[in-house]
């Protein structure tokens, strides 16, 4: 307190009152790891730029949903990070908390948001088999891009071996559990026109295709006796004591196969 004077009187005053004036919390920057996230995914966030400095702890929350409330954040090498956290599906802000630094608190609102998406569900697959050594497997219940097993992005694929096959889509970057289709190969039967070996004398090709560990195979062909005549068979040498008979009198030749499973081509 200055000179005061009363009455012709002066003096000066010194009691030794003091007060302190503290800075008032301020933050930059609040960044997530990720502004498009999957259900699938963590998502974490970095607060940087906290003044006056200090080594504390405080909370957040992300809206809608309260998830992600009251999740303490530590410092690091000068940021605050905050865990890796799940979130559901949604478009969230992110607000940090009232902050207190030497009695002095402020809450931030950044306007800092992002969007967690979905897991798409698994397509439905449906298989077809041609009869004609291969199978149609067709998605469907889809919304997204389209990723098979076999690496095609079409909504149908053509396959000519038996296996399970799988297929993905991918909606907004999220990819669903896969839908699966299994294709079962049946036998393939293939007539090949007669050619000519002798005079008089020609061969039919009949090729039986896409058996696996066969353990018994029939077969039955039917002729007309007045025009042709069976002469003799050739049968695959896989298969071991095979039965088979051509008979001129009512124009048919049968092949059968009992016994230990075999494959054939």
């Amino acid at each position: 307190i200055n000179t005061v004077s009363v009455g012709g009187c002066t003096k000066t005053f010194d009691l030794g009152t003091t007060f302190t004036v503290k800075q008032t919390p301020t933050l930059t920057s609040v960044t997530p790891s990720m502004t498009s996230a999957c259900e699938s995914d963590n998502v974490s966030f970095t607060a940087a730029g906290l003044l006056p400095s200090v080594s504390t702890t405080f909370t957040y929350t992300a809206t809608p949903g309260g998830a992600g409330t009251a999740t303490v954040m530590t410092l690091e090498d000068g940021t605050y990070t905050f865990p890796a956290t799940n979130y559901l599906a949604g478009t969230y802000n992110i607000v940090i908390n009232t902050v207190s630094v030497g009695g002095c608190t402020k809450t931030f609102d950044l306007g800092t948001t992002f969007t967690v998406h979905p897991i798409p569900s698994a397509p439905t697959v449906n298989v077809v088999d041609n009869h004609n050594g291969t199978s149609t497997l067709t998605a469907s219940d889809f919304t997204g891009t389209l990723l098979w097993s076999t690496n095609e992005t079409t909504s149908a694929i053509s396959v000519n071996t038996g296996g399970v096959y799988t297929v993905t889509q991918t909606v907004n970057g999220c990819t669903s559990p896969a839908g699966s289709g299994s294709v079962v190969q049946t036998p393939n039967t293939t007539f090949q026109t007669p050619t000519q070996v002798s005079c008089g004398v020609y061969q039919v090709n009949v090729t039986v295709q896409d058996f696996a560990n066969i353990g018994a195979i029939s077969l039955k062909l039917h002729y007309d006796p007045l025009v042709i005549a069976y002469q003799s068979a050739d049968i695959n040498s896989e298969i071991v004591n095979p039965i088979y008979e051509g008979n001129n009198t009512n124009g048919q030749f049968s092949f059968s196969y009992s016994g230990i499973g075999i494959n054939l081509p």
